[in-house]
């Protein structure tokens, strides 16, 4: 009777695993002590069961299948799955798991690094000059530039205070500049009556209608005054222009540059000389080509005529153009050099008296 309710059971099972898939958790690993060889074997095909039956011999081969027989819970056993596997699960939402968030991939950016920017640039910004120069210095300055100049320097305004003039006592040649020191000077009657009359400023000031000499202009020609004879004659033109600023001394050291290479090229011409033996003659060509291309022919003339005037007398001129060396240029440079002494020595003399 066991076995025919077995045989039941197992039909009911082969019929409900063909039906539906029954979730994984609802089938059953039984020892194989409670099934026969065909319940075995079709539980097995269906795939409900697997396992290892615990009799089976060394070959693999399971003993007698009437030496066993199942005992009486294999019903329930069966019964109870049957009836778990038939039975819908209801879900209930406290039953539900939560959900475990899904955080979304973020994919790493493949756009190209953007390109380092470069600084922006900073408007460069002109150097501020100072607006301010001490009265007294003013003064000093005015004061050299006429000394080295040759003008008469006065102040208008009394002692040490201006307006400041500026007077070129040439006859017919003459001028005056007055220099207004500030605007209020400017109402003085001389500063309005004077052959030029600007107004001291700085380069970044604008005047607009009235005439300027620049502090600047000032500190720069006073460099060019050291360095070559400047005069009145040569500074006229400057002042009778709306601005006497840096672009007007640039002019000027454009004649200062002139003086120095005149200066330069006498030197030049008195030094190849004196590589030359005293009492000989000397052929302007044959120098000229010694001298080289630093020296054309109309200056390398009038360095040769000025040696043969006084006080050099270096040279005596020759007909045809060529020039008589009367001694060492050394020893010349010696007798010279006794003579302006001399010179000195007497006019220092009669200032004494």
């Amino acid at each position: 009777m066991l076995h025919a309710e077995a045989n039941k059971l197992e039909h009911t099972r082969v019929e409900a695993v063909r039906g539906e898939a029954r979730p994984e958790a609802t089938r059953l690993q039984l020892p194989a002590e409670l099934l026969t060889d065909e319940q075995t074997s079709g539980l097995m095909e269906a795939g409900e069961a697997k396992f290892v039956p615990s009799d089976m011999d060394a070959t693999g081969a399971l003993p007698d299948a009437s030496m066993r027989a199942p005992s009486a819970p294999l019903a329930d056993v069966l019964i109870r799955g049957t009836a778990a596997a038939s039975a819908p699960v209801r879900l209930s939402p406290a039953n539900i798991p939560p959900t475990p968030a899904v955080r979304p991939v973020v994919q790493p950016s493949r756009q190209q690094p953007a390109a380092a920017q470069p600084a922006p640039v900073q408007p460069v910004r002109p150097t501020t000059i100072a607006t301010h120069t001490p009265q007294d210095s003013v003064q000093s300055q005015l004061e050299e530039l006429a000394q080295l100049t040759g003008y008469q320097l006065d102040y208008l305004g009394g002692s040490g205070a201006g307006p400041v003039r500026l007077h070129a006592d040439l006859g017919p040649y003459s001028y005056d500049v007055v220099i207004a020191l500030s605007e209020s000077e400017m109402h003085h009657p001389a500063f309005v009556q004077a052959t030029y009359n600007p107004l001291l400023t700085w380069e970044v000031e604008n005047t607009s209608g009235v005439p300027r000499f620049t502090h600047e202009a000032l500190t720069a020609l006073l460099e060019h005054a050291r360095l070559a004879p400047l005069t009145p004659i040569d500074l006229r033109g400057y002042w009778n222009t709306p601005s006497f600023d840096l672009g007007s001394v640039a002019s000027i050291a454009e004649l200062v540059s002139a003086y120095l290479a005149q200066r330069g090229t006498f030197t030049y011409v008195l030094s190849t000389l004196a590589q030359q033996s005293a009492h000989t003659l000397v052929d302007p060509q044959q120098l000229a080509q010694r001298l080289g291309s630093g020296v054309n022919t109309v200056e390398l003339r009038s360095v040769l005529d000025t040696l043969s005037r006084p006080p050099f007398m270096a040279l005596l001129p020759l007909p045809g153009g060529h020039y008589y060396l009367r001694a060492e240029v050394s020893e010349l440079l010696s007798e010279l050099s006794d003579y302006t002494a001399g010179v000195a020595r007497r006019l220092q003399g009669m200032k004494g008296r």
